[in-house]
């Protein structure tokens, strides 16, 4: 809705920057590193200690376990090394977990799902059973992985069981499953990676240590880096010719048109937009480049409106000048942050019994 069909409604606080200077820590609009500390040293001087009780409590273990190492190897580099490989198998568990807590659930399963993988791609490189090719165990057990969390994630979303009693009861499933496919095949124990010293079993053992030749290395970094590059370059260009475009049309029935919009207004192209929530909401209810959502004639006749009718096109040009501020980064920070904060008071309120409309 127009300001002027709700005169009622405030400002757009995201146009009043003295406004977001009271509400934004000066660390969320930090533009250097340090306007960034200043910031982070007036939170702690206000109570938020943030990390400094894990910087720490690190700093502690350091210096304890410096001093009781025998000759004080703790720093090494060959042990930091060891650190750094026995722990990155709980980084990527970890980071997992975090996309899972950002949603407000938790997954206690992970450890025994991953493991499970694991015990999937060992199995079926061993020569004495299935001897498979590395890459296609490795496959596998990634699929192994998809399919678990696939069926867990169901649990949850579908039929709404707490994520808590699916991942607790897939802890104790899985940690089950994965005794029984270690005891599959004709060892004596469990299966190994090192029996043979060379081939398949051999290759994951190396790639599970970090232990991979330099050349492959060198080749697997500059083919990463390369396809970063590529996404960044890609994503420059796309902004380029849209910047370079008269109009740019979007043509989502869902909210999945955001991004390019985005960049629309802030290079001040024209859009034709199909009229659903997610583009009204950007691009305001009183902007006049809509049409109906799968409606062709109607989006032709747009385009040809918007060519052969100057004034129409201009119309179209001031009203996304008017909400160029609107997707600044800076304003966008400040309703990010503002959202927050009312969920945060929404939830505050709720747990002390006296839920408020927002």
């Amino acid at each position: 809705m127009s300001t002027s069909e709700a005169p009622e409604r405030q400002a757009d606080p995201t146009a009043a920057p003295e406004a977001a200077a009271v509400e934004v820590p000066p660390g969320i609009v930090a533009q250097n590193l340090g306007e960034y500390l200043q910031g982070w040293w007036a939170r702690v001087r206000g109570g938020d200690s943030g990390l400094l009780p894990v910087i720490g409590g690190l700093l502690v273990i350091i210096v304890v376990f410096q001093a009781i190492s025998p000759e004080h190897v703790f720093l090494s580099a060959g042990n930091l090394v060891n650190l750094f490989q026995q722990s990155a198998v709980f980084m990527v568990l970890a980071m997992a977990e975090g996309f899972v807590l950002l949603l407000g659930e938790i997954d206690l399963s992970v450890g025994y799902v991953a493991a499970v993988g694991a015990v999937i791609a060992v199995q079926l490189v061993q020569p004495s059973t299935t001897k498979w090719p590395w890459w296609a165990a490795i496959i596998a057990g990634l699929a192994a992985c998809c399919g678990i969390g696939a069926m867990q994630g169901s649990l949850v979303t579908r039929l709404r069981v707490p994520s808590f009693v699916v991942t607790l009861a897939g802890l104790l499933v899985f940690n089950g499953v994965m005794l029984i496919l270690l005891l599959l095949g004709p060892f004596s124990g469990y299966p190994s990676l090192t029996s043979t010293g060379r081939g398949n079993p051999q290759v994951l053992y190396n790639l599970m240590w970090g232990t991979i030749d330099p050349i492959v290395s060198w080749v697997a970094m500059v083919v990463i880096v390369g396809l970063l590059g590529s996404v960044i370059l890609i994503m420059a260009v796309n902004t380029a010719y849209v910047a370079s475009s008269e109009l740019l049309v979007v043509s989502s029935r869902m909210e999945g048109g955001a991004n390019v919009v985005c960049e629309a207004v802030r290079t001040g192209v024209p859009v034709a937009a199909s009229r659903i929530p997610g583009n009204v909401g950007m691009l305001g209810a009183d902007y006049a480049g809509y049409f109906a959502l799968g409606d062709e004639r109607a989006l032709a006749r747009l385009i040809d409106r918007a060519r052969l009718d100057r004034a129409f096109y201009r119309r179209l040009q001031t009203s996304i000048g008017r909400r160029r501020h609107l997707f600044a980064p800076d304003a966008e920070r400040r309703s990010l942050l503002r959202v927050v904060r009312e969920a945060e008071r929404l939830v505050a309120s709720t747990r002390r019994g006296k839920p408020r409309c927002a």
